[in-house]
């Protein structure tokens, strides 16, 4: 099955300053990108995607990570849509990759959320959690400590060190946590499907 990204979502991307490395582009999900869409617009590659894929795809330093249904994470060449790497996250996903410091995190339907060297698609950790992960996750500062923070259908958001994958807290809710948490400052915000909106503390859950 091929893919076809949309014309007009590469030409932004081509015309844009600043990468788009996460869910909705930054830490507060603004999904508000600079630059100009030059007209007409038209197609600049076509990417084989095996099974298809639900995720949305990231952008940063002149690559497009996304993942599949197939359960594979497929970094490809902006200019060219060719294929750079492809990782295999050994379940189908619908996550869409997170990319901060050269590496990329994303989880996947078995709950296991992994991080690889974005340079080359190598493992460099793996966290399970206890049932799917459908949302992206997102960077923030735990104190002093690079993190990422990424819900889970086991009713749990955690807080994972950025650098190996330990856990530093984990929020108990009543449902599944299936969008993407916001950062702002020392805060992270996140709704679920227990219909409440949280905001807690970074350093501390």
């Amino acid at each position: 099955m091929k893919i076809a990204f949309l014309s007009s979502l590469l030409v932004a991307v081509l015309a844009m300053a600043d990468d788009w490395p996460i869910f909705r582009g930054g830490q507060g999900l603004r999904g508000v990108a600079e630059g100009q869409i030059a007209s007409p617009l038209r197609l600049h590659w076509r990417a084989k995607l095996g099974k298809g894929a639900c995720s949305s795809p990231v952008v940063a330093a002149g690559k497009v990570y996304i993942s599949t249904a197939s359960g594979a994470l497929l970094a490809l060449d902006l200019a060219s849509g060719k294929t750079l790497w492809e990782s295999k996250l050994g379940a189908s996903t619908e996550a869409p990759p997170l990319v901060r410091e050269n590496r990329v995190y994303v989880g996947n339907d078995d709950g296991a959320f992994v991080a690889f060297d974005a340079s080359n698609g190598k493992t460099l950790w793996t966290f399970k959690t206890e049932d799917r992960i459908k949302g992206s996750a997102n960077w923030v500062m735990a104190g002093k400590t690079p993190a990422v923070v990424v819900g889970s259908y086991d009713m749990f958001l955690y807080c994972l060190d950025a650098a190996n994958g330990k856990l530093l807290w984990k929020l108990e809710t009543d449902n599944y946590v299936n969008g993407t948490p916001s950062v702002t400052a020392k805060r992270v915000a996140f709704g679920g499907c227990d219909g409440q909106f949280r905001q807690i503390d970074a350093a501390s859950g």
